[in-house]
């Protein structure tokens, strides 16, 4: 959600391409050693905590969409992550 339109539109045409297919499937079925795995846990400073965090903020989004009409995708993730971390 932190791309521009034109960044985004740009990564799903590249993920689109055969090969990238296939090396998103290839690590979503291995995973990797144990250090690529422990790696995968922290990344660009996205820990545990901040992946789950963003997907209650993704499934909130999802289930109270009318909350959010009118306001651009950044704002209303901002909100959405804000409103569940004060139920934390």
């Amino acid at each position: 959600m932190s791309l521009s339109e034109d960044a985004r539109a740009k990564f799903i045409e590249h993920a689109k391409n055969e090969n990238a297919k296939k090396m998103f499937t290839e690590l979503g079925e291995d995973g990797g050693d144990d250090e690529t795995k422990a790696k995968a846990q922290k990344t660009d400073g996205m820990t545990k905590d901040s992946v789950e965090l963003d997907t209650k903020a993704r499934k909130y989004l999802s289930e109270h969409a009318d909350e959010f009409k009118g306001l651009s995708e950044s704002e209303a993730y901002h909100k959405a992550v804000y409103a569940v971390s004060k139920e934390a």
